[in-house]
């Protein structure tokens, strides 16, 4: 294989823009609203638990972890995977696979990586790309560029005693179609928003959507709705991720069109301005604190709520439609 190529492109949500950097390597280059698609990316998540990031809202539904998973899942080659327990051999390794022209990545847990979002604030582990080595140094992609410094790696890459790498010897391909691929992400999207929860004070899907909603409401700590703005605003944001959905749902009615693809991708353009809007209304209540605005708010956000129930319906109509 030839010689990675370095990626300078920053995307919306940092695990797309990971995958779509590892896969441009073999020419298997996808837009980031197709591969958040086809992996069911979207979904709804929301949490009172105080973490080190206040008050996370956001549009997907999974942790990296489980997002990473189904991507390997849809590969046809296997993704080989190297555990070390000493960090120079470990990093020697990953030197070696970019001097073979291997694409390695390691996980890494981002409270330690220096101008992440989450640095010192909240352990998030996200599979970066290794891109060059440059003597005490390694030049990684995770969102964007960023030096990892060899001599301060080892909280950022030891989880449980072991650093992973985990590569593709050849061009890995993928396992399905992509008309299977696409029905297999509105499948995982469909299973997001009905996801309902068994943790304490975390909440999922649509059920996630109404306890944010009654939190929403009753908050008047004006802070916590600017976080609220912050967290809707970000690549994973609601607004976001149903843009990505609605580009995507658009691209399935291109290649294979239906009335049921007409109505599901006009939904989610609905959805997707209905959640622009929202965003945009919580920042101007963080700071003109008008009770009324925060009801208009909460009215939208019941709209909003329907019309993502609806959006379940039609995504399962769509999927008969496309089998």
């Amino acid at each position: 294989m030839e010689t990675q190529k370095e990626s300078e492109e920053k995307g919306d949500f940092c695990f797309l823009a990971n995958v779509k950097t590892f896969l441009s390597n073999f020419d298997m280059q996808q837009e980031e609203y197709w591969l958040g698609g086809m992996l069911g990316v979207m979904g709804f998540y929301f949490t009172t638990l105080k973490t080190g990031i206040p008050s996370v809202v956001n549009g997907r539904s999974d942790e990296f972890e489980g997002l990473y998973a189904h991507f390997v899942e849809y590969l046809k080659e296997p993704l080989v995977t190297e555990r070390f327990t000493g960090k120079e051999e470990a990093l020697a390794r990953a030197g070696a696979l970019l001097r073979a022209g291997m694409v390695p990545m390691m996980w890494m847990d981002e409270y330690y990586l220096p101008l992440a979002y989450n640095y010192g604030k909240n352990h998030l582990w996200v599979m970066a790309v290794i891109q060059k080595e440059i003597e005490a140094s390694f030049e990684i992609f995770n969102n964007e560029k960023r030096i990892m410094q060899k001599e301060k790696s080892e909280e950022l890459l030891f989880r449980d005693g072991v650093i992973e790498i985990q590569y593709a010897p050849s061009r890995p391909g993928w396992k399905y179609t992509e008309k299977e691929m696409a029905v297999k992400g509105l499948r995982q999207v469909v299973d997001n928003l009905r996801k309902t929860s068994s943790l304490e004070e975390q909440y999922f899907g649509i059920e996630g959507m109404r306890e944010y909603k009654k939190v929403f409401e009753a908050c008047r700590d004006f802070n916590v709705i600017y976080d609220y703005f912050y967290e809707m605003n970000r690549g994973g944001g609601l607004y976001k991720t149903r843009r990505n959905l609605h580009l995507f749902l658009q691209e399935l009615e291109k290649r294979w069109p239906s009335r049921e693809g007409q109505a599901c991708a006009s939904l989610y353009a609905e959805l997707e301005e209905k959640w622009t809007k929202i965003t945009n209304l919580t920042f101007k209540l963080s700071i003109s604190k008008d009770p009324g605005l925060q009801q208009r708010i909460g009215k939208r956000l019941e709209e909003a709520i329907l019309l993502e129930e609806q959006g379940i319906e039609q995504m399962e109509e769509l999927m008969k439609a496309l089998i």
